[in-house]
């Protein structure tokens, strides 16, 4: 994707790494912080050709943008990810954990091993290496940071046969708080953000839109929403940790 020998010159501008921010609403995040004068760290597993138009893209909005290919549930592809984001910019101030999937609807008794590890593994397992892996570059430079996790509004709604992903974004729920506990007196801030349903009209292959008969804002949420969102929590919220916000036009106080 790119050459990543670097001066070893320590970076002037914040720099944002963001998981899965080669697509969807990975790449919209990554954008927002572009424009908001980061240099930018995108992660990408098999979306290489979505990875370099979102590379082009963050270079065109003078960011000092990078693409690195890894496997987010393997320490030493995450290692490896951070390891190169020191040598380049000797700094992190922004971690953005969106890295997941959302499998197909599957019947409890049709719910595989395979299908349950490998959700909680890219969901929640990779959320907790790369926080892992990113606060201890933000501790050793001393400036503190900030950690936000993309959790949904399936954390906390029982949805009909999704069970491993209900599990797995419960379980980013109850990881951003003990993180945010585990952090605080280093100054690194973990909250997590609970999206409804985000209508990508602009992405290849996206889904038609959602009813928005059950949202008590009657219109379904877009990615500048979650910008926002990712926006308060890394440059409005430094005395805020541990919370959870849901961008959901309100649908989380209705019944299921």
């Amino acid at each position: 994707m790119e050459s990543h020998k670097t001066k070893g010159a320590r970076s002037k501008r914040k720099v944002a790494l963001v998981t899965g921010g080669a697509r969807r609403l990975g790449r919209h995040i990554a954008l927002g912080l572009a424009r908001e004068e980061y240099d930018v760290v995108i992660t990408y597993r098999n979306s290489a050709k979505d990875a370099q138009r979102t590379l082009s893209e963050l270079k065109a909005l003078g960011s000092k943008a990078i693409a690195l290919r890894a496997e987010v549930s393997k320490r030493a592809d995450v290692n490896r990810i951070l390891a190169q984001v020191e040598k380049k910019y000797a700094r992190l101030d922004v971690l953005v954990g969106n890295a997941g999937v959302f499998p197909p609807a599957t019947p409890f008794d049709e719910i595989t091993e395979k299908l349950f590890d490998d959700t909680i593994s890219s969901n929640l397992k990779g959320n907790f290496l790369f926080a892992q892996a990113a606060s201890r570059l933000m501790k050793r430079n001393a400036r503190g940071g900030s950690i936000v996790i993309m959790a949904s509004l399936g954390a906390f709604q029982i949805w009909k046969d999704t069970l491993s992903y209900n599990v797995s974004k419960a379980g980013v729920v109850a990881l951003t708080r003990a993180m945010a506990r585990a952090l605080a007196p280093q100054g690194i801030s973990v909250n997590a953000i609970a999206p409804g349903y985000i209508e990508m009209q602009d992405e290849p292959g996206a889904m038609s839109g959602s009813s928005v008969d059950r949202v008590p804002m009657k219109r379904n949420g877009t990615p500048e929403d979650i910008v926002r969102a990712v926006l308060f929590f890394t440059q409005s919220a430094s005395y805020i940790t541990g919370e959870i916000l849901k961008v959901d036009g309100g649908k989380h106080l209705l019944a299921v």
